[in-house]
């Protein structure tokens, strides 16, 4: 969490509809998950941005249950190239 200090947390917040960089493919050098994200346990994860977890209700009054999979809920940087796979 060292490198969240002193920056804008959306500028460390990954583009598109996933919490991380790169691919999750366990070869691509370039993985790296969003430092708001945190796995908990295999069914539930945090975001840190969002104070929120997998099982407890959003905004909404709804329970995500996409963090864990490292699906976008903060909707920051969600913009991404069309070219770029999703």
């Amino acid at each position: 969490m060292s490198e969240i200090k002193n920056k804008n947390p959306k500028d460390l917040i990954p583009s598109g509809p996933y919490c991380y960089f790169g691919t999750r493919s366990p070869c691509d050098p370039n993985y790296k998950p969003c430092p708001f994200w945190n796995r908990l346990e295999p069914d539930n994860a945090e975001c840190l941005y969002l104070g929120m977890q997998d099982l407890e209700e959003n905004i909404h009054g709804e329970t995500s249950l996409a963090l864990w999979d490292q699906v976008k809920e903060c909707g920051v940087n969600r913009d991404y190239a069309e070219d770029e796979e999703i």
